[in-house]
């Protein structure tokens, strides 16, 4: 029996982003509830308008939706090489809402990235995921990719930043 033939996936734009934007808070602080209202905050507004993220050949959000309703996602990042290897999709984040795990939507979702990196291509698609997630490192096992070197993953906060 195929458990997500009701789930269609599809790319986040402008028209169906606040609607989005719900799973995205419930990402964020673990809850399911109702719309967000800092998603219709006047500087995040700006900043997607002014870098076209939501209309982006860039920046790529694909969607999982069951029943009208948001479940999981992944972002894409295409990152360019001054070579002939063109460049890469970076996948910067890959979610399922807990009630959804374990169903093949993360795998549904992985596959739709390597359908746009065949699309555009590209050379690689790429990730990195911390040595303790062993679900999502089973998961990125399963859909083809090889673990290689240990890296450090390092980030900085702008407001730290003088």
């Amino acid at each position: 029996m195929d458990l997500n033939k009701d789930i269609d996936l599809v790319r986040i734009n402008k028209d169906n982003y606040l609607d989005f934007s719900k799973l995205l808070e419930w990402r964020r602080n673990g809850e399911e509830q109702g719309e967000f209202p800092g998603y219709k905050d006047e500087k995040l507004k700006n900043f997607l308008k002014e870098y076209n993220i939501l209309n982006s050949d860039m920046f790529y959000i694909f969607a999982a939706k069951k029943d009208n309703k948001f479940i999981a996602y992944i972002n894409a990042v295409l990152i360019p090489k001054p070579d002939p290897r063109l460049g890469l999709l970076y996948v910067d984040e890959l979610w399922t809402a807990p009630p959804y795990r374990k169903q093949g939507i993360a795998e549904r979702l992985m596959n739709e990235v390597f359908k746009l990196g065949k699309e555009l291509d590209l050379w690689r698609i790429r990730l990195d995921v911390s040595e303790k997630n062993h679900v999502a490192r089973k998961l990125y096992k399963k859909v083809g990719f090889s673990e290689s070197d240990v890296c450090m993953f390092s980030e900085k906060s702008v407001d730290t930043i003088e």
